[in-house]
């Protein structure tokens, strides 16, 4: 049956400046990725295997089951079809998956952490092993009570020259491996992050592998305490966990020594630079530029507080809030100078010019949020913060138009954006209507709970 068109929306996009389809293509970065990928999501989209109840209606017990499911059917099938592009398998996970899902970290940050930073020997033994799924990873490093403060992780890996293993060990609560994806029930071996002891001496962070459950069984080893860390919004398909473990042993060769080392007897070799133990993550933000006014106020502060004999990380949290200020402000700055460049590059008239529009309230956006910093610092006057709002409106105005046909160029479709509300057509009211309808609490029209509790409540009376 043919699909009725919702008429505002028909002439919204009849009146548009500019044609979706090439602003998609300037998206895709080409118009032969646009045809790629549209040519993956079909493919999923039509593979009855990834079908699945809406999650909506799902316990989060059951929305686990399905995201591990579509996650063992997304690696069978990128082999199947032979996908070996990075930017293709991208494409393929994210329209198998809208959100996070269990085999995340596995991909992201356990399998890329082997390439860089195992030695070629325990690439051998682990890398074809975790590509195959036997060996499923994640990635610890948060604890409960240390999420990016690194020096203050407290899990400890104290070297034993005798047996020549590590002993992994979560001293206190707080020391608990917490949040990392895909470790409460999916993974079977996680790269952890702790400190590490030699000789009597400690060597800061390094990373480990460590079994957590037995192959086969999938059973938690004995001193591992593994589990789920409970619902997070808008990750009921993640099994976010923790981790405690109990002066659990690991052999020698377990450490990740692409660069630092401990040697058979304990002897401690280190890297040409500590900042690549901590390769996976960048763990170092720094302020590079000199533009904002805002950087150079925090850093002046910073200094300020250090001068006062008080130490670096009691000047760092005195200044927290003007660093923060600097972050962001720097954040701004660079992505609307990316913005700026890539109009250059745009060769479609009508599309630069929307996109130039789009650019500069974003631009002014970002000003008219941090109005009272611009004027603090005297970077503006009064009158110019006023001009900066009356422009937004203007942009406002004219940007209006044209919206609706912003968002067909994004090229989602119905079913995997899975909006009601968010439907091509408009026809939001009707099928709104339909979808309620298909609540399992409307498989009958009257509920169990009536009879159990209502009704004898009702004869009573």
């Amino acid at each position: 049956m043919a699909v009725t068109m919702n008429q505002d929306l028909r002439r919204e996009r009849a009146s548009a400046s500019f044609n979706p389809e090439l602003l998609t293509h300037i998206l895709d970065g080409s118009p032969e990725n646009t045809r790629r990928r549209r040519e993956i999501e079909n493919l999923i989209l039509n593979d009855p295997d990834f079908k699945h109840e809406d999650l909506n209606f799902l316990t989060r017990s059951q929305r686990y089951e399905v995201a591990v499911r579509k996650s063992a059917t997304l690696v069978k099938k990128i082999r199947e079809f032979g996908i070996s592009d990075p930017d293709e398998i991208m494409w393929f996970k994210n329209f198998v998956h809208r959100g996070p899902s269990p085999l995340d970290l596995h991909l992201g940050m356990f399998l890329p952490t082997l390439l860089h930073q195992a030695t070629a020997e325990q690439q051998e033994r682990f890398f074809m092993p975790a590509w195959n799924l036997e060996v499923i990873g994640t990635y610890a490093q948060t604890e409960m009570g240390h999420g990016t403060h690194l020096r203050g992780l407290e899990t400890t890996a104290t070297y034993d020259p005798e047996t020549q293993e590590f002993i992994l060990n979560s001293p206190t609560v707080t020391s608990i491996k917490w949040w990392p994806g895909g470790l409460g029930k999916t993974s079977n071996h996680a790269i952890v992050l702790a400190q590490l002891y030699t000789q009597g001496k400690c060597y800061g962070l390094h990373a480990f592998i460590v079994p957590l459950r037995e192959i086969g069984t999938h059973k938690p080893l004995p001193g591992i305490t593994v589990g789920d860390i409970g619902p997070k919004f808008g990750y009921d398909e993640m099994d976010n966990g923790y981790l405690k473990m109990d002066h659990f042993r690991i052999p020698r060769e377990n450490m990740l020594m692409k660069y630092a080392q401990v040697k058979p007897d304990g002897t401690y070799v280190k890297p040409v630079s500590n900042k690549l133990t901590y390769g996976t993550m960048v763990f170092i933000r720094s302020f590079l530029v000199g533009e904002a006014a805002l950087v150079e106020i925090a850093a002046k502060n910073l200094q300020t507080e250090v001068s006062h004999r008080k130490s670096k990380e009691v000047a760092w949290n005195l200044t927290s809030v003007d660093l923060v200020r600097a972050s962001e402000a720097h954040c701004h700055y660079v992505t609307v100078k990316l913005f700026s460049e890539q109009l250059l590059k745009i060769q479609d008239k009508p599309i630069q010019a929307v996109l130039r529009n789009l650019c500069l309230l974003y631009a002014l956006y970002g000003i008219s949020q941090k109005a009272g910093d611009f004027l603090q610092e005297n970077i503006l006057t009064d009158t110019q913060v006023t001009q900066v709002h009356q422009r937004i409106k203007e942009l406002l105005t004219v940007i209006r138009p044209d919206a609706v046909t912003l968002v067909d160029a994004f090229d989602f479709q119905d079913v995997s954006l899975g909006s009601v509300l968010g439907r091509y057509d408009g026809n939001v009211y009707e099928n709104l209507f339909e979808w309620a309808k298909t609540s399992p609490l409307n498989k009958a029209e009257v509920h169990e709970s009536f009879y159990k509790h209502l009704k004898p409540l009702q004869s009573k009376l």
